[in-house]
């Protein structure tokens, strides 16, 4: 029990952190590389202190880890690029634009998943972390995309939707 209130305190920070900075940005982006930096060091701090690896494992699971930040990073910024023009007017996009965006989104969101995945799969196959500790870790992973993309979500209101808006 101890565990799980330690991993919930955990999120709630590191969304508070997140959040802060990313809603006192003038453009909704200035603030991302220190933002996303700040936040990468909470994620790992908070897989390092909940999923108790061995020396061992730690030695494999690291580097594993790190190269699999890297490729999400790009994926992640790809996602703040498209998403960022819309914190400011969502009153006049276009249905063709809308669209666009949509198709965008999908595409990184699958690109993510597809990482997210065979990363997963590669700690299991290389038996790096098996049993309890990958799920442990998955679960950590699943709440650290959450309350990432809960942030993101809260950035970016709404489409208002026009009667007459065909294009």
């Amino acid at each position: 029990m101890h565990i799980k209130l330690q991993y919930v305190i955990s999120v709630i920070f590191l969304y508070l952190l997140i959040m802060i900075p990313f809603s006192q940005a003038e453009d909704g982006y200035s603030n991302f590389d220190a933002t996303y930096t700040l936040y990468e060091m909470e994620r790992k701090e908070i897989i390092f202190d909940n999923l108790d690896l061995t020396g061992e494992e730690a030695q494999k699971f690291w580097p594993i880890y790190n190269t699999y930040r890297v490729q999400i990073n790009d994926e992640v910024k790809g996602l703040i690029e498209l998403l960022q023009p819309l914190t400011k007017d969502m009153s006049d996009i276009s249905n063709v634009k809308a669209e666009s965006i949509v198709k965008s989104a999908i595409d990184i969101e699958a690109k993510h998943y597809k990482a997210h995945k065979e990363h997963i799969l590669d700690l299991k196959s290389k038996s790096i972390l098996t049993g309890t500790k990958l799920l442990r870790y998955y679960q950590l992973e699943i709440g650290l995309i959450a309350a990432f993309k809960n942030n993101l979500s809260s950035m970016v209101p709404l489409v208002i939707i026009k009667k007459d808006n065909t294009e």
